[in-house]
């Protein structure tokens, strides 16, 4: 993949037209001879600009020839009365201008159209009191005005209906396949607050561009399009409808190419660049402009500072800032700056294919003293390679950093950023290519220096490469976002905890393979789905939160590779929503709280629990007069709000054997500690009894330790099924409604139960709790070599852990006193065992010691084969639970009980 550091690797070349009969217009002013009645009368080096054709309060001027000498004066006469002018040159000679063009007697905003093509040489200047526009669009529309009726567009050429030209200038109709180019060399600028606007086929700076607290504008469109300005500085381009084109007039002569327009008038060395053999090149720097349409570049100064920064816009097909610097700083706030495009390729302004910023190139949206830093925005639809430097820092004073984005679908990027803020929080860089691998510095590296991001050239789906130590500098003080459209591969370690200064990394990507540990000295954001293809072990640390919006999942990848999750923050919370494990386990030490908030099971499941199993259930039917045989069971469904609707239960965590993994192999411990972890709420052992016949047993264990939080994982209670029934149960009529369970009508082979509660999968991370009772929820260990998952469940009932109970308490199962008790006692759990009769049959629950909290089955007992039919006919024999399917391994799950708020 070829680079040239010299050059725009992403700017093509095209050919070039000459056209030999045109010319520049040097030096001179005239009125067109059209009835606009535009004088011109010059006094010295001024041409004082008088008469004009009013329409409201527009005031329009039409010249056969526009252009000033250094030391000339373009001085536009106006009065209170009038609040844009707009200047048309007819003659089809480019303008060139090297003096002042200012107004007077108003402060009217100035348009100045000229299709043929405008350069501001180094002498020119502006004295304008409002908005300046330069454009080489072939006809202007109005806002409000009716887009593409006739007599409602200044046109370049021909005739006008100026009596229907009200309103606000607003449209550029652009209707030459090619349209001219501006060049500006000068130093044009405009008052605070005011907009300063090159609107062109090519726009190219080389000189200075000042708005201070305004919006300067660089835009360059492709030929046969329409520009709407909106109100606030947004620029839409869109294809030139057939009514527009039919409504402006035509141009008779077509613009002058770019060499064309520099050679004539031997301005092209007053210009900072030059012509060789028919091709453009920035003087000094021989990168090479292409003469295409729509390629807009940016060099030298331009600037908005103010109290509070503007907004610098540099939009087209092609967008190049090259040796230039950028200011959009504010004493109290920085300001905007667009290159190529808005947030994600998205907002109200178009967007570039293509976007190059050069290694000596800065961009500059501070906020000086106090105040937010500002935003900057890198963009490209193809393929964007930055090489500059990017500073969007909080005030001095006060005020968090900016918010940075260096995207492309193919993005290079080898230049540095700053958002930092040293009297508050670091700002965001955000890289959003296509794909992102995160190693070693790849086959780029013999041409550029080492520890770049690297990508090629090329458009979507080429891979952005970025090195471990280009990100490692980024997140020293900085907070990083990769967010790849497809997928995103840590492939070498990365470990940012030596950084002095602390940043927050996040990877956002439909699926995250996590190929090698990870370690920040912030907090550390997945989204996506998280994977390791490679040593099957997934090994995350952060100092800060560690947050994972996506399930984790990893399998065995075959004899002697046991897959495993380990997650770790040293200062903060972990929430996930699902992991899945392999024989390796799963291992999670929190500082803070653990929370899984997500996933749910593949079908919605019902329980099939006997009265006896149940004294929650038992004491309901007895309230209700209702006497059951022994042994005789009852459906009961838990809901998620929806009327008809069973509740899909919540699971967190998984450690289960691979199929390829050899029968007896497993033990998947799966160990969870979290706000300090100073005393022990379960420690169990439960065996894994291979289905190979050998009846093989080993050992896997479930620890679970917590400090002065909670531990929470699914669902809670938001409200009832029926608000004011305050039964525990309800049932259905015909017609599907909930009613109130009545002994007449009551038969437990056809009825069933319905829990009068409505579930929400979890507190959010922002308002979960400190100190709030809860359940333990599913953990779930198994094995199989027919890719079946066993499990069996029970409930963890725990109250807040009071900081007064002695540390290293094991086997203790802690149940709320009442509903807002803190306080916790190793009061008997129910050992409810109830039939999970759900079609997929991988959750099923079993009993357990309720005063030990371990298992109430030796690990010498054969578990039998799971049982994934819904058979209600056969509750089988309850006497030896730890024969039954459900009993092959222990794990953790939500049932009816949930946490006090």
């Amino acid at each position: 993949m070829k680079r040239n550091k010299q050059a725009i690797a992403h700017l093509l070349l095209a050919a070039i037209f000459f056209v030999p009969s045109q010319s520049s217009a040097w030096a001179q002013i005239t009125s067109a001879p059209d009835g606009t009645n535009t004088g011109v009368n010059q006094a010295g080096n001024t041409f004082n600009i008088t008469g004009g054709t009013q329409a409201g309060s527009n005031l329009f001027h039409s010249f056969q020839q526009f252009g000033l000498n250094a030391g000339q004066i373009a001085n536009f006469l106006s009065n209170p009365a009038i609040a844009n002018i707009l200047g048309r040159v007819t003659g089809g000679d480019a303008s060139i201008i090297n003096g002042r063009i200012q107004v007077t007697g108003s402060n009217a905003n100035l348009y100045l159209m000229n299709p043929a093509g405008i350069v501001f040489g180094a002498n020119a200047s502006l004295n304008v009191p409002g908005s300046f526009t330069a454009t080489t669009a072939n006809a202007i529309g109005f806002r409000p005005g009716i887009t593409g009726v006739p007599g409602h567009w200044f046109n370049a050429t021909g005739e006008n209906s100026y009596a229907a030209l009200v309103g606000i200038p607003s449209t550029f109709v652009f209707s030459a396949l090619q349209p001219g180019a501006i060049v500006n060399a000068g130093n044009l600028a405009v008052g605070q607050g005011q907009s300063l606007t090159l609107l062109g086929g090519t726009v190219i700076n080389t000189g200075t561009l000042t708005a201070p607290g305004g919006t300067v504008t660089l835009a360059a469109v492709p030929g046969d399009r329409y520009v709407r300005l909106g109100q606030t500085g947004s620029l839409l381009s869109y294809d030139l409808p057939l009514a527009v084109k039919d409504a402006v007039n035509p141009l008779t002569t077509p613009p002058l190419s770019l060499p064309q327009l520099l050679t004539g008038g031997a301005m092209a060395n007053a210009t900072g660049l030059t012509v060789e053999n028919g091709l453009v090149k920035l003087t000094g720097s021989g990168i090479t402009i292409p003469i295409n349409a729509a390629v807009a570049i940016a060099s030298n100064q331009i600037d908005v500072s103010d109290t509070t920064g503007g907004k610098v816009q540099v939009l087209g097909d092609r967008v190049g800032v090259i040796s230039a610097t950028i200011n959009a700083s504010g004493t109290n706030g920085g300001g905007t700056v667009l290159i190529g495009g808005d947030y994600r390729g998205q907002g109200n302004v178009f967007n570039a294919q293509q976007t190059f910023v050069s290694r000596d190139s800065t961009l500059n949206a501070s906020a000086l003293q106090t105040g937010q830093g500002g935003k900057v925005i890198v963009w490209a639809d193809a393929a964007t390679r930055f090489q500059g430097t990017i500073v969007a820092k909080g005030g001095a004073q006060s005020g968090n950093g900016g918010f940075v984005e260096v995207s492309g679908k193919s993005l290079s990027f080898d230049g540095s950023v700053d958002v930092t803020a040293t009297a508050g929080q670091s700002g965001q860089l955000l890289l959003d290519p296509d794909l992102v691998l995160i190693g070693a510095v790849g086959i780029d590296d013999a041409q550029l220096n080492d520890g770049q991001i690297l990508a090629g050239d090329g458009g979507a789906g080429t891979t952005f490469q970025i090195s471990t130590t280009k990100l490692l500098q980024l997140l020293n003080g900085g907070n990083v976002t990769i967010a790849a459209n497809t997928a995103i591969a840590v492939n070498q370690v990365v470990d940012a905890t030596t950084n002095p200064n602390p940043g927050n990394l996040a990877l956002t990507a439909t699926t995250i393979n996590v190929n090698a540990p990870m370690s920040i000295n912030g907090a550390l954001t997945l989204t996506g789905q998280v994977f390791n293809n490679n040593d099957k072990i997934i090994n995350l640390t952060s100092k800060g939160d560690l947050v994972i919006q996506g399930a984790v999942i990893v399998g065995d990848g075959g004899v002697g590779v046991p897959a495993a999750v380990k997650l770790t923050s040293t200062q903060g919370n972990i929430f996930v929503d699902t992991i899945s494990s392999g024989s390796g386990g799963v291992d999670i030490n929190a500082a803070g709280l653990f929370q899984a908030r997500a996933g749910t099971n593949r079908v919605n499941v019902f329980l099939r629990e006997r009265p006896e199993d149940s004294p929650e259930l038992n004491a309901f039917l007895q309230s209700k007069g209702i006497a059951l045989a022994p042994g005789q069971f009852v459906s009961v469904h838990y809901q998620d709000g929806g009327a008809n609707q069973s509740k899909p239960l919540l699971y967190s965590i998984a450690a289960s054997q691979s199929n390829s993994a050899p029968a007896g192999s497993l033990n998947a411990p799966v160990t969870i500690r979290y706000g300090g972890a100073t005393r022990t709420l379960i420690d169990s052992n439960f065996p894994i009894v291979a289905t190979d016949g050998t009846g093989t047993v080993t050992q896997g264990r479930i620890l679970v330790q917590g400090g002065n939080g909670a531990f929470f994982v699914g669902p809670t209670v938001t409200g009832k099924l029926v608000p004011g029934n305050t039964d525990l149960f309800l049932t259905k009529d015909a017609g599907g409604n909930f009613i109130p369970v009545n002994a007449a009508t009551f038969n437990p082979a056809t009825t069933t139960l319905y829990r009068n509660e409505i579930y929400t999968a979890a507190y959010p991370t922002v308002d979960f709790p400190t100190t709030i009772s809860g359940l333990a929820g599913l953990i779930y260990v198994g094995f199989g070599t027919n890719t079946t998952l066993y499990g069996s469940s029970q409930s963890r009932v725990f109250s807040a852990v009071s900081p007064t109970l002695p540390t290293g308490t094991t086997g203790v199962i802690d149940t709320p006193t009442s509903s807002s008790s803190s306080s916790s006692s190793s009061a008997s759990v129910p050992a409810a065992r109830v039939q999970v009769a759900d079609a997929a049959g991988d959750t099923l629950q079993r009993g357990i010691d309720r005063q030990s909290g371990g298992l109430a089955c030796a690990s010498t007992i054969a578990v039998a084969a799971a049982d994934d039919s819904q058979n209600r006919s056969n509750p089988r024999d309850r006497t030896n639970p730890c024969a039954l399917p459900q009993d092959d391994a222990q794990i953790l799950r939500i049932l009816g009980e949930s946490p006090s708020k």
